[in-house]
């Protein structure tokens, strides 16, 4: 899908983010982020996935791995870290505030706010999640050292952990999964036998599609429908939305979770 250009305006002086489909660089703080954004935003709330590069990447050398992400409706964004080599604390927060004003430009779905990414970016973002449980909604994280402590407040949040057996972080990220599980965490693991550390497309278009089948097309409009009656002050019809949601047979143990986070919003 060919993307335009996604233009900047001048504000009182100020760079601001117009909610326009293409693709830009845009200068935030002493970083960056790529942003691509589908034609198909505009005629409905879209996802967000957020995407890490590894250290010593840049974002430019993982756009392509999401490009099949903008043929559903979904932007994606890649923010760059201040220190190529890797993420500190100033960058959780930095990158925190790239999502919101995304967020809030294009209207994004709260349901839908994804984080990913590959080697000391996939640590981080489930480092993301444990910062912020309320604003991300699931995480992928690639071929990643991952002993993220302060997850007790994520178990809301889905997990998809890839570390092919090659990869030098497969045992630590075994273990972690293993921790995960036990304390019952929503995870899914993925290890083939022949990925290393870099592994082959294949490994991001599996978190795409499990990004795609967490909230089917029929529980995603239940929710965003909820949503909207929130918005407007319906309560006593959001609620009755999202109460049949909890308990249908044919829903997704996610759709049910964001649908009983959404009632208790509401009640």
């Amino acid at each position: 899908m060919k993307l335009a250009l996604l233009l900047l305006v001048c504000v009182q002086g100020k760079d601001a983010l117009v909610a326009k489909a293409g693709s830009q660089k845009r200068t935030f703080g002493k970083s960056y982020y790529l942003l691509n954004v589908p034609a198909s935003y505009a005629k409905q709330k879209p996802g967000l996935i957020l995407c890490l590069h590894g250290s010593g990447g840049r974002p430019e050398n993982y756009s392509g791995m999401y490009a099949s992400a903008g043929s559903k409706g979904t932007i994606v964004m890649l923010p760059a870290s201040n220190d190529a080599q890797g993420y500190d604390d100033a960058d959780v927060k930095q990158i925190v505030e790239m999502v919101e004003e995304v967020v809030k430009t294009f209207n994004v779905d709260r349901d839908r706010i994804m984080a990913s990414g590959h080697s000391a970016g996939g640590f981080t973002s489930l480092y993301l999640a444990a910062a912020r449980p309320d604003l991300f909604t699931a995480v992928g994280s690639v071929s990643a050292g991952v002993m993220v402590r302060g997850l007790d407040g994520c178990k809301h949040i889905p997990f998809f952990i890839v570390s092919g057996k090659k990869d030098f972080n497969n045992k630590q990220a075994t273990q972690f999964v293993e921790q995960l599980k036990k304390a019952e965490f929503d995870v899914t693991f993925e290890d083939p036998a022949d990925w290393d550390h870099n592994p082959p497309q294949a490994a991001w278009d599996h978190i795409l599609a499990w990004f795609d089948g967490l909230l089917p097309a029929a529980d995603l409009a239940a929710l965003q429908s909820a949503r909207a009656s929130i918005e407007k002050k319906q309560w006593g019809k959001a609620g009755a939305a999202v109460k049949k949601l909890v308990a249908s047979k044919t829903a997704t143990a996610q759709s049910k979770r964001r649908a009983a986070r959404i009632n208790a919003d509401v009640t």
